[in-house]
């Protein structure tokens, strides 16, 4: 059944709009850790402990919101695919 707008589904329209919402915090979140680590990298012997700390900190629950993002994403498709 298609909705006014054309967009196909109505019933599949509220998962796909949230799991495009989630792929792009996802993407940012990546980009955002990738540069975290970077900055470590390139950093680690010159900054001052706790930035280091905080560098590290900031790596470990990034990553643990874009785990927890991933595991959301996979649901969202998993609804979609039963719609």
């Amino acid at each position: 059944m298609q909705n006014n707008l054309g967009f196909g589904n109505v019933r599949t329209g509220h998962p796909q709009r949230k799991s495009r919402h989630l792929k792009l915090r996802f993407g940012i979140l990546g980009v955002t850790n990738i540069s975290l680590i970077g900055w470590l990298v390139v950093n680690y012997e010159t900054a001052k402990p706790l930035f280091l700390y905080a560098d590290i900190l900031a790596i470990v629950l990034i990553s643990g919101v874009i785990f927890a993002m991933h595991k959301r994403i996979n649901k969202n498709i998993e609804k979609m695919r039963d719609l």
